[in-house]
């Protein structure tokens, strides 16, 4: 039985780009806001994993939506994406176990999908979760630009 992987995010051309990696592996449904998400994960629809942008515009944002989806199924594997976040928030988000995983835009192709993979087989995130200062070098944690990389 396919899975199925909630895309949540206000830029339609990520929107696309994220289904397109998720696609092979997952039936998706798409939402472009937060409460839009919120509605879909309130009915039940055997959402499996949410890949949610960080900033939606008005109503809720990608930390409420990735939390609620974390009440309703706390074994769902949630993923949160990002233009730009401060190491506080990525590990807050990590710590508090709202996102499994913080990716900031753009990632490695194929990483999204084995995130995702990884967090559903059952593999243990209790063991590995950073520090403050961790926060910046896990490229398993928060995957990080080329262009991010190259200036570390």
């Amino acid at each position: 039985m396919i899975q199925r992987a909630l895309i949540v995010d206000d830029d339609l051309g990520m929107q696309r780009t994220v289904a397109r990696e998720i696609l092979k592996s997952y039936q998706v449904v798409l939402a472009s806001a937060g409460e839009e998400a919120m509605a879909i994960l309130a009915r039940g629809d055997g959402i499996r994993a949410v890949v949610c942008d960080r900033d939606l515009g008005p109503g809720p944002d990608g930390l409420q939506v990735l939390g609620r989806a974390m009440e309703l199924d706390p074994t769902c594997a949630r993923i949160l994406i990002t233009g730009g976040i401060t190491d506080e928030v990525a590990e807050e988000a990590i710590r508090s176990k709202v996102a499994h995983y913080v990716f900031i835009k753009p990632w490695e192709r194929g990483e999204l999908v084995r995130a995702v993979q990884r967090i559903l087989s059952g593999a243990s995130l209790e063991d590995d979760q950073p520090t403050q200062s961790e926060v910046r070098t896990m490229s398993h944690r928060i995957v990080r630009s080329e262009w991010e990389r190259k200036l570390a």
